[in-house]
This record gives structure tokens, C-alpha cells and sequence, in this order.
């Protein structure tokens, strides 16, 4: 088989991956010593990012059931509003608003009670810090 993988390929399967286990209601144990799992009601999703990609991300996640949008943060706030709207239209209360600036992700990250942050800004070079503030 000659199949090919770009980067784009590569990041897609791992969102997929790592949305699947935070939306199968599992999280891992702290430990290997027979630490029981606890399962989650709903995920508690922040977004980062809501351009096109961003907003492709909430639309998919939205038809999803056991998702929580809490919080949406870009450095447009007409984007911010748009993606509170389309929480708001899927019948989830309107989620917080994050828009004072390229940093704002931090105090995101700070306020919002989340169990996932999903991070679809452009450029490349915020990746890094906002899944590192995120943790």
C-alpha cells in the first residue's frame, strides 16, 4: 500500500484521537496500580482560534453529544461572536468571550473550569504557548 501522510493528515488523525478519548468519557488514571477511571457527563471545551478551521472544529463538535462549549477566544471579536452565536443556536448556553488581545488565551485558560482546549489559531508560532498555558 503507497499511502501518504502530510503534516495537515497527521494532525487531523491526532485531534480525532485525542477527541475521542476525551469525548468517550474516559480520562487516564493517575497511576497503574489499579486507580479506578471516572467518567465524564460532558467535556468542557474551550476553542482558540475561530477562524475557518476553528469554526469547522465547533460546527462538528456542536452535533456532538456530551460537549459543553464554556468558553471561545480570538483576537477578532466579531469572531468571538460568531462562534458564541452558533453555541447559542445549538442550544447551549452562550459561552464566555475571550477578544482583549493575542494573549487573551491565558486568561482563558486561567478563568474557564475546562477539560479540553482546542487550539486552531494561526500562526504556528502561538501552537506552543497556548498548549502550554493551557495544561
Amino acid at each position: 500500500m503507497n499511502e501518504h501522510f502530510d503534516r495537515r493528515d497527521f494532525v487531523k488523525m491526532g485531534a480525532a484521537a485525542g477527541m475521542s478519548l476525551a469525548i468517550g468519557g474516559q480520562t487516564l488514571a493517575a497511576d497503574d496500580a489499579g486507580a479506578k477511571k471516572r467518567t465524564m457527563d460532558k467535556v468542557r471545551i474551550g476553542f482558540v482560534g475561530i477562524g475557518s478551521r476553528g469554526t469547522f472544529l465547533l460546527g462538528t463538535l456542536l452535533g456532538l453529544e456530551g460537549i459543553e462549549i464554556k468558553a471561545i477566544c480570538d483576537i477578532i471579536p466579531e469572531r468571538v461572536a460568531k462562534g458564541q452565536s452558533m453555541v447559542a443556536a445549538a442550544g447551549q448556553p452562550k459561552p464566555s468571550g475571550y477578544s482583549r488581545g493575542e494573549t487573551d488565551f491565558k486568561r482563558l485558560c486561567e478563568t474557564e473550569e475546562l477539560d479540553l482546549v482546542i487550539n486552531a489559531v494561526r500562526p504556528w508560532k502561538w501552537h506552543v504557548p497556548i498548549g502550554i498555558i493551557g495544561l
